[in-house]
């Protein structure tokens, strides 16, 4: 099979909220305006209204080779749809944590659903909206919890983010909080995601670490 360049935009991935009240992201949270954008129904492989475009002829007036592609080898590749919306989080996987963000799908503040948006033209968002004047933790400049980027063709895309956390109306805890999320579209409406968050700079008043830290987890989203 010959080397695949970019075809056609992609699809969607996740977020790590803040936890208000400590540190680190209450990843429960799903804001009510990704609700709102999440209704959308886009494809991967798509012409941007949702319907999946023949790969096999699209953009070939002659010859066998598409965008570095044999036609025969893009027949046999499955399509794939990532729809917005709220996923599930499962398959969760702790690499690392130095940041102390002990991620779980279970417990009082569950790591359990994302909101995801594809936009159909290769934008992807994971996570909910979070600003520098809306509810603790705040983002200063606002960001998706779980970043914003692009497929880069039928089964990858990044998204990342970097802004810095104020995490509670007394100002005793800021830091700077970058995240990525390297995304791999498995199945319709399936991603596996590998996550990263870094955290620098932090006040005396942050807990349960105030020191520059790394976490890294792997985990599948799915509606």
């Amino acid at each position: 099979m010959k080397a695949l360049r970019w075809i056609a935009p992609l699809v969607v991935v996740v977020g790590c909220g803040d936890r208000v009240g400590g540190r680190g992201d209450d990843m429960a949270a799903v804001d009510g305006d990704m609700a709102d954008r999440a209704s959308g129904d886009m494809s991967v492989g798509t012409d941007g209204s949702g319907s999946v475009v023949d790969l096999s002829t699209n953009g070939a007036d002659s010859g066998n080779d598409i965008g570095g592609m044999d036609r025969d080898d893009m027949a046999r590749m499955p399509i794939y749809k990532v729809q917005s919306g709220t996923y599930t989080v499962s398959h969760l996987v702790q690499l690392s944590d130095a940041c102390g963000e002990s991620l779980s799908t279970t417990g009082p503040s569950p790591f359990a659903t994302v909101a995801v948006f594809n936009d159909g033209h290769g934008g992807l968002t994971l996570g909910d909206l979070r600003t520098p004047t809306g509810a603790y933790p705040q983002y200063d400049p606002q960001a998706y919890s779980q970043g914003e980027g692009n497929f880069v063709d039928l089964y990858h895309g990044t998204t990342t983010m970097a802004t810095t956390v104020r995490a509670d109306s007394a100002g005793s805890c800021q830091y700077g909080l970058s995240r990525t999320n390297v995304v791999t579209v498995t199945a319709d409406n399936r991603l596996d995601i590998d996550f990263a968050e870094t955290q620098t700079s932090h006040t005396t008043g942050c807990t349960p670490v105030d020191v520059d830290c790394t976490s890294r987890y792997t985990y599948t989203l799915s509606k």
